[in-house]
């Protein structure tokens, strides 16, 4: 991994947590193009993209898969061409 991606200190206490800490990590691994993290409070991911897209693009959601979904779906509008 990266220095620009290290991958959070583990969390001690609840194991549910620390799960959701290490999937964050290693989707932040498999797609460099985004900062992926876990909002603890919220209990949701997180992806911010680093590639070009609209300023705001953030992919939300509870579960890896459906945050991987969204993420798909991101970069496929943001390799579309525009319209000149």
């Amino acid at each position: 991994m990266s220095d620009s991606n290290p991958v959070p200190p583990p969390v001690e206490g609840d194991p549910q947590e620390a799960a959701c800490h290490r999937e964050a990590a290693w989707i932040r691994q498999e797609r460099e193009g985004w900062v992926v993290i876990w909002v603890p409070h919220a209990s949701r991911y997180k992806a911010y993209p680093k590639f070009r897209a609209p300023r705001g693009t953030v992919a939300s959601a509870a579960q890896p898969g459906e945050l991987l979904a969204q993420m798909d779906k991101v970069e496929l509008a943001a390799r579309k061409p525009t319209g000149r």
